[in-house]
């Protein structure tokens, strides 16, 4: 399956993510980036296993129409969330810094690799996303891998990411 870039056609989305973001700000104080890369069913590449998990935790965020699994050790400015919306899911890397171009979003499972392009949202330059079918196998293979997943976007350091229930959350809400 050919993932796209997610077709962001009016400000909904940097509202509700902007609503998402204050609400899980507001719920929960957490405790505690790759070259051009197509949705193949690939050999694991295990170094993620044993690289240290990246410092946060996972939270759930309803909004109406919308869902979001949001990871970060601040959840003031998560690094990373999965939005169901809109009929789609979307892969979104916070990059606390201002983006123009799209980049490379490498997803790295235990059974699947996937390369996305993630691209600027608009009205929220800070966020890179790739937009997925709900019924993608990639996201199958994020709430059933060993225990956590990479995400590697061009430019930035890697997230290597639990897998936890809130992940599977949001996949659900958008089948």
């Amino acid at each position: 399956m050919k993932a796209t870039s997610f077709a962001y056609t009016n400000a909904a989305l940097a509202t509700c993510c902007a609503a998402a973001l204050a609400t899980a700000a507001c719920a929960s104080e957490a405790q505690t980036e790759p070259t051009a890369f197509t949705a193949t069913q690939a050999t694991p590449d295990d170094t993620y296993l044993d690289a240290p998990q990246t410092p946060g935790t996972w939270i759930y965020s309803s909004e109406p129409g919308e869902t979001f699994a949001l990871f970060g050790a601040n959840m003031r400015q998560p690094d990373f969330m999965v939005r169901c919306g809109d009929g789609a899911l979307a892969l979104a890397r916070v990059t606390h810094a201002d983006q123009t171009e799209a980049r490379a979003m490498k997803v790295i499972t235990e059974t699947v690799t996937s390369h996305l392009e993630a691209a600027p949202v608009p009205s929220m330059e800070r966020i890179l996303a790739a937009s997925l079918d709900p019924r993608d196998p990639l996201l199958d293979a994020m709430a059933i891998t060993k225990g956590r997943f990479a995400i590697e976007v061009e430019g930035f350091e890697p997230l290597y990411l639990p897998a936890w229930t809130e992940v599977s959350r949001v996949i659900e809400d958008c089948r």
